[in-house]
This record gives structure tokens, sequence and C-alpha cells, in this order.
């Protein structure tokens, strides 16, 4: 789900029209739009981070609950502390995310001229 300007779109809703219409380009552009988000999509939470968007977070309770580990690691990685068990809209600190995402950079060049460039 996605809220803009208080309109909420849900695009899986089979229902609705809407539901698998968006190219990956209209995806990041929701969600870049958007004012919140309401996702149980790993890819939704990675892109609210990125974009610096508020966000809330569920738990899936089908055949993908494994992906609540990935979301776990996500929410570890930026230093958000985040409860399932009563989901709540947070705010990114973009500082934080801005510095976590320059040592990963530095990591990653460190382990391609390491290992990829002999």
């Amino acid at each position: 789900n996605i809220v803009t300007s208080n309109y909420l779109l849900d695009i899986n809703d089979k229902a609705s029209g809407n539901y698998y219409k968006f190219s990956p380009a209209d995806f990041l552009g929701l969600i870049d739009n958007a004012d919140c988000i309401y996702t149980d999509s790993f890819h939704a939470c990675v892109f609210s981070i990125l974009f610096g968007k508020r966000f809330c977070a569920f738990e899936r309770k089908d055949s993908y609950s494994k992906m609540n580990s990935r979301l776990n690691s996500l929410f570890n990685l930026f230093g958000i502390k985040y409860d399932f068990s009563s989901p709540q809209p947070i705010s990114v600190d973009c500082t934080l995310r801005d510095n976590v995402l320059s040592q990963r950079k530095v990591e990653i060049e460190k382990y391609y001229l390491e290992h990829l460039c002999r």
C-alpha cells in the first residue's frame, strides 16, 4: 500500500484494476512520491529507506515468512529499531543511511580490487 496526499493505493488488490499494472519505474515513482508506505515487501522497505520515506512494515503471514529475516537484517544494517508486533510508521535517519551506504561502498570497492582485479 502506498499513500500519496491521503490517497491509499493498494497495488496488490486484484479487484482494483491496479494489480501488477505497474512497471519497475512506476513502482519506484510511487514510492518516491508517497507520503508514507505501508508494506510487507522487502523491496518497498529498501526503496523507502533509500528515498528517505516514512514507512510501516508488516510481517508476512504466509509461505514467504522467511522474508522477515531479510527485513530484520535490513533494519539492523540501517540502525532501525522496529517492533513487528506493533507496527508504526517510522522515519529514516538520512544521515545514518548515507553513512552506511558510503561505508558499504568502500567495502565493496576494496573487495572488488582485492579479489576480482587480479
